[in-house]
């Protein structure tokens, strides 16, 4: 299921506006991952979606069908989507298989048996289902909620940060769920953390003061970033003068000389013997790799580089990579 958003405006009070005339599709079965700094509007959008709040103006939308809201519930919401928030939502004293039979309306007694034991053996959780979600462990907290929310049979699933807060094997435990997800469900994502945007989504819709401010695909938004905005977001990045570019390296793009161009530590290598003079500021410890910072005819730039071979301000050369 395709969802669209269609020229919504929400606000909290009368004074502020979240968002004014928004618009914005997220295509079916896809990865869909909503990116932006804290209080950008994330939150607000994935609840307008789940009909959790309704817009003051606007309307969302399936191949051209408004939706409308679940009458029979006691939780307000739209009968084909589910929303993962943040704190997962459970009933602390209540069990497992209570938690799970919460989101089901509309069904009679053996069928919600027959949902609640399916789910429970998708997401391995059926040996904790009479046990109260207070004493079960984080990671098994996480599988529940996935049930909880997978129990409705949704076709769009919304979750709120899901890896926020979550140490590495939580963290790895939740991508193996969506993973799992993919291509069966449309899945609509918020985080603030590039990296995950960049591993989890199809597409990556930039948010910004309560305006989309660019859509493409992780590729795309990393390499060609609309602004420096959505360059930060991503990580690091070198903001650099076409002129200095052209100067330095023969760079030629079609652009005015005086803008800048955001070029990823990737892109440049150092080098001993060929390039332009630079001179090592600091070299960061990543894991994998060393972050540099080099000072190259008036700028400083970030480099990747595998090695720390540097001693302070010493004398290296950086190239443009296939240049």
């Amino acid at each position: 299921m395709d969802v669209t958003l269609r020229e919504i405006t929400f606000g909290y009070n009368a004074r502020q506006k979240i968002f004014e005339n928004l618009s914005a599709h997220f295509e079916s079965k896809k990865t869909h991952v909503v990116l932006g700094k804290s209080g950008s509007g994330k939150s607000t959008l994935l609840k307008l979606i789940a009909g959790e709040l309704l817009p003051e103006q606007g309307a969302i939308e399936s191949n051209g069908e408004v939706w409308k809201q679940l009458e029979e519930s006691p939780i307000p919401g739209f009968r084909h989507v589910a929303f993962l928030n943040q704190e997962f939502d459970l009933l602390p004293y209540s069990t497992v298989k209570e938690n799970i039979r919460r989101r089901l309306h509309g069904y009679g007694p053996q069928e919600e048996e027959d949902i609640i034991r399916d789910v429970a053996l998708k997401l391995d959780i059926s040996e904790i289902l009479e046990r109260r979600a207070v004493d079960i462990s984080g990671g098994q907290k996480q599988r529940v909620a996935f049930a909880a929310a997978l129990a409705k049979r949704p076709q769009v699933l919304l979750m709120d940060e899901p890896l926020s807060n979550q140490d590495f094997k939580n963290a790895e435990n939740i991508k193996d769920i969506i993973q799992w997800l993919r291509g069966y469900k449309t899945l609509i994502i918020s985080t603030h953390e590039g990296s995950e945007a960049l591993q989890l989504a199809d597409s990556i819709s930039v948010l910004y003061n309560g305006k989309i401010v660019q859509i493409g695909s992780p590729r795309e938004v990393y390499e060609s970033p609309a602004n420096e905005y959505v360059a930060g977001l991503l990580g690091h990045y070198n903001l650099v003068p076409v002129q200095w570019l052209t100067k330095n390296f023969g760079y030629r793009i079609d652009a005015q000389d005086s803008e800048n161009v955001v070029l990823r530590p990737h892109k440049l290598i150092l080098s001993r013997t060929h390039g332009i003079p630079c001179r090592v500021m600091r070299a960061e410890y990543l894991g994998m790799y060393y972050m540099v910072l080099i000072e190259a005819d008036g700028y400083l730039l970030y480099v990747y580089y595998p090695h720390n071979h540097f001693a302070p301000k010493e004398r290296w050369k950086v190239a443009l990579q296939n240049h």
